[in-house]
């Protein structure tokens, strides 16, 4: 191989070095924002991608010492070696994905990822022949502090770079992956310097692979940027879904706010108009069907408050609540119309009138309520109204329900608001 040839070979597996490292930077970033099947899949892509990056680095600058007629690469060695970059690179993106870095993870993350670098370099020097039983102690020391290092600082910045807001994250990435991925190479520079210095014996007629080095390393940086740029787009596309559900629930808790009552949960009085005047619409052109609106209203309401407190008074309208439900059929409404009075929209069928419909609800209302182990009955005004008999508006049909046309007593005192029946 030439000087040019070498020189751009080497320049090559540096980019390919920085490239695998910001991957492992910006995947490690991002997988925080991935759950489950997701989160493994870009793991996985991440892991790939960036071993690619480092096999191809590693490949490449041993290729530069490549001398034409060589022998060809060993297979199963160089399958090795990218299986010990890929497991680097997991490594680092398991670290680096750690909601805490302890001093016991950080020591031991960091030899973990050397041990398999030294793999990674002794299998590929196997891979193109190379001399590597007997290296030279001294510089093969100082590429695994240098890896060491390389390590360490790369599962740090990892968590460094997390707390950056997401402005300066881009730029202080590259810095990081500059620094580190010259680390790494330097790492590998002096592994190479470590080796044998032995003469490689050119095989006659064998073919020059040397030149394989820097299109492999240039297709692993592309490969790396292709996945970097999916998963950011997948990461948006998440991102969006979030903000998207996010709005989603802001939107159903103000529905909430505006068309139910916060006490019992029932549908309030608008919510309560809204549906009634629905009702009311024609649907091409037909007449709707009668129904009925029933009005209970709740007497000595604020005595009732006094006498419980008002959380306690809460309560029991909650169970109150659940008490009335009973007899809501399919297409029926109850709505709190207003602090002391409750209003149901009740649709006549074959088997059920506004007459028998009323006298349910009355039925239900003579019934005492359950709340926290005592039973409560109370006073009640109740009123009824017909479409289309009492009106064909929401006001008119509301009004005439109030008019009271029945009232249940709790007790023989008509000015009582409640009574306590017994204990459970």
């Amino acid at each position: 191989m030439t000087a040019p040839q070498a020189f751009l070979s080497f320049a090559a597996a540096a980019c390919a070095a920085v490239a695998a490292a910001y991957a492992v930077f910006d995947m490690g970033g991002r997988l925080n924002g991935f759950n489950g099947a997701r989160r493994l899949a870009w793991f996985t892509a991440g892991a790939i991608a960036g071993g690619g990056g480092l096999w191809a680095m590693h490949l490449t600058a041993l290729a530069a010492l490549f001398p034409p007629g060589a022998a060809g690469v060993d297979p199963i060695d160089a399958a090795v070696c990218a299986l010990a970059a890929v497991a680097v690179v997991a490594l680092a993106l398991h670290g680096s994905g750690q909601p805490a870095l302890s001093a016991r993870g950080f020591a031991g993350g960091a030899a973990l990822i050397t041990l398999t670098a030294a793999l990674m370099f002794l299998a590929g020097a196997r891979a193109l022949h190379l001399p590597g039983v007997e290296l030279r102690s001294g510089l093969a020391v100082g590429a695994a502090a240098l890896t060491l290092l390389f390590a360490g600082a790369l599962l740090y910045s990892s968590f460094w770079l997390r707390r950056l807001p997401p402005g300066r994250r881009f730029g202080a990435r590259c810095a990081a992956a500059v620094g580190l991925g010259g680390a790494l190479f330097g790492a590998e520079g002096l592994g190479i310097a470590a080796l044998p210095r032995h003469p490689v014996v050119a095989t006659a007629g064998a073919p020059d692979v040397g030149w394989l080095g820097l299109p492999l390393a240039v297709a692993a940086i592309i490969a790396i940027a292709a996945v970097l740029l999916l998963a950011y787009v997948d990461a948006q596309a998440v991102e969006d879904d979030r903000r998207h559900a996010k709005m989603r629930a802001e939107h159903e808790r103000l529905r909430r706010l505006a068309y139910y009552d916060a006490a019992t949960g029932l549908p309030n009085r608008s919510l309560f108009n809204e549906t009634l005047l629905r009702q009311l619409v024609k649907v091409n052109g037909r007449t709707p069907p009668p129904f009925g609106v029933i009005y209970a209203e709740l007497e000595s309401y604020r005595e009732a408050v006094d006498e419980l407190g008002a959380e306690r008074m809460q309560r029991v309208l909650q169970s109150l609540s659940d008490h009335l439900r009973r007899v809501l059929r399919e297409g029926d409404l109850l709505a709190r119309e207003s602090y002391d009075s409750f209003v149901f929209l009740v649709r006549e069928s074959a088997d059920r009138d506004l007459g028998t419909a009323f006298d349910s609800i009355c039925s239900v209302l003579n019934t005492p309520v359950q709340s926290e182990g005592e039973f409560f009955k109370f006073n009640w005004s109740v009123g009824r109204s017909r479409y289309p008999d009492h009106g064909n508006s929401t006001r008119a049909l509301v009004r005439a329900a109030m008019k009271p046309q029945r009232r249940i007593a709790a007790t023989e005192r008509p000015s009582s608001a409640m009574a306590a029946y017994f204990m459970a």
